[in-house]
């Protein structure tokens, strides 16, 4: 899963609206269980609000709802990767007890 190219997507209006989307295969990505990558996410998010400060204040402005959801959008991320950790060390932990259970079971 590729994040946002902050050069493709020039205008706030783009970046924003490729951010949205790279959220939403984030959270179908979790939710197969696979791996998302968000090493430079922070980048990108910055390089976003970078683009919209440089902007006239009225132009600016209607982008502050959008940043407030993206804020939102990004927390809700996190705690779905939070709870997939979770959920995962918990399946880890089941199996590694069945594994010396069934271990112990054939050494008798």
């Amino acid at each position: 899963m590729k994040l946002p190219d902050t050069a493709e997507h020039a205008s706030p209006e783009a970046l924003l609206a490729a951010l949205d989307d790279y959220i939403t295969r984030a959270h179908a990505h979790l939710a197969a269980r696979e791996m998302v990558e968000l090493s430079g996410l922070d980048s990108v998010v910055a390089t976003l609000c970078e683009r919209v400060l440089a902007m006239p204040t009225d132009a600016g402005k209607p982008f502050a709802d959008q940043l407030d959801v993206l804020q939102q959008r990004l927390g809700q991320l996190q705690d779905a990767m939070i709870e997939t950790q979770a959920a995962m060390k918990e399946e880890l932990q089941a199996s590694q007890q069945r594994q010396r259970a069934s271990r112990a079971y054939r050494s008798e």
